[in-house]
């Protein structure tokens, strides 16, 4: 959780770098709904328009519905994610999942 802050810190420092200058960079997370923090919702809102490429992974949407118990979270993550995300990949779903995403496609 403290390495996606520090990511977070790092993509909104990069205000101070002129626009064409600024390089990609990509953030990977794998079942990612284990890292839940502030610092998540807020990168998926706002680290974009500071060439931040973030690229998440989980299985099903209920996942993000619910707080992490490890990090005590109450961020409804499905919110922030189908707020923000542009590109999505999907592979295989259930019925539910597949209800959701038809409405969402």
């Amino acid at each position: 959780m403290i390495f996606v802050s520090k990511i977070q810190t790092a993509a909104l420092r990069r205000q101070k770098i002129a626009k064409e200058e600024r390089v990609d960079f990509f953030f990977y997370i794998d079942e990612f709904q284990n890292f839940v923090t502030d610092s998540i919702e807020s990168i998926l809102s706002e680290a974009r328009k500071y060439r931040l490429s973030l690229n998440m992974a989980h299985q099903y949407i209920k996942q993000l519905e619910k707080g992490d118990a490890i990090s005590k979270s109450s961020i409804n993550l499905k919110d922030a994610v189908f707020g923000n995300v542009a590109n999505k990949l999907i592979y295989r779903v259930g019925a539910e999942d597949g209800e959701f995403m038809s409405k969402d496609f």
